[in-house]
């Protein structure tokens, strides 16, 4: 879908989203660009920015039924493939229903509140569509700033963090407090790591609810890795997830 709303898909007929959208984009930067005049935590302090901060809802509010829409008639159309469920392809993730990534890389560079206020609405409402939303967190200020928010909000089933260009690799201790964070509300984490990462996040996490995104250059050394992993597992993290036993860990 580009920018204006049209489908560049090669069958436009199997989707029923009008094609002749307004081209929001450019309304909702202009209005975005008179909120942040006004840095406070709380930007609808003036009329000005109170109608700026309004039109950002209503853009936000109309690209997410949008996505929802689209998402949605995909659905309809890939789960019998998908063996009745659905996919989330770049993480290699299948589901017995509804997944896909929910993301917001822009809560990097606005605060907490200003997060709450334009964006928690729309995560919930793509949450709500999905049984496995799978929230996309993008860099260490993304996770500074906003993992004590997205713990709030029921509908984010599991957390992948990219560490992103440039930033210190998926093992920085910096990075565990917030890890153990993720694992202790009960959802899923997910990592992007090297395979001489895994160790040593298995030392501080425990196994359960944690998926790994590795690579190798063999198979065999793929058989291998497999093997050390369990064996870190079993013996090495620090503290075990809530609703998981000793017994869970050994079967």
């Amino acid at each position: 879908m580009v920018a204006d709303g049209s489908c560049s898909c090669s069958d436009p007929s199997q989707l029923s989203v009008a094609a002749a959208r307004p081209p929001l984009i450019g309304v909702i930067a202009s209005a975005w660009r008179s909120t942040v005049r006004y840095p406070t935590n709380n930007i609808s302090e003036t009329p000005t920015s109170q109608a700026a901060a309004e039109a950002v809802k209503r853009g936000v509010d109309y690209i997410s039924d949008t996505w929802v829409a689209l998402m949605e008639q995909a659905y309809q159309m890939t789960t019998r493939i998908n063996g009745g469920g659905d996919v989330l392809a770049w993480m290699s993730l299948w589901a017995p229903g509804r997944i896909d990534q929910i993301a917001c890389d822009f809560s990097a560079i606005i605060s907490p509140a200003m997060f709450r206020e334009f964006f928690v609405p729309e995560i919930v409402k793509m949450g709500q569509w999905c049984e496995y939303g799978t929230y996309h967190l993008d860099g260490p200020a993304c996770m500074r700033n906003m993992v004590d928010v997205l713990l709030e909000i029921d509908e984010i089933k599991a957390i992948q963090f990219t560490p992103g260009s440039g930033a210190p690799p998926a093992y920085t201790p910096a990075y565990m407090p917030r890890y153990k964070q993720i694992l202790e509300s009960g959802r899923n984490l997910y990592l992007l790591a090297a395979p001489d990462e895994i160790e040593r996040i298995l030392a501080e996490l425990p196994p359960e609810g944690l998926f790994f995104r590795t690579f190798v250059q063999t198979e065999d050394e793929a058989k291998e890795l497999l093997k050390k992993v369990s064996q870190w597992s079993a013996s090495s993290s620090r503290f075990v997830r809530p609703g998981w036993g000793a017994a869970d860990r050994e079967g």
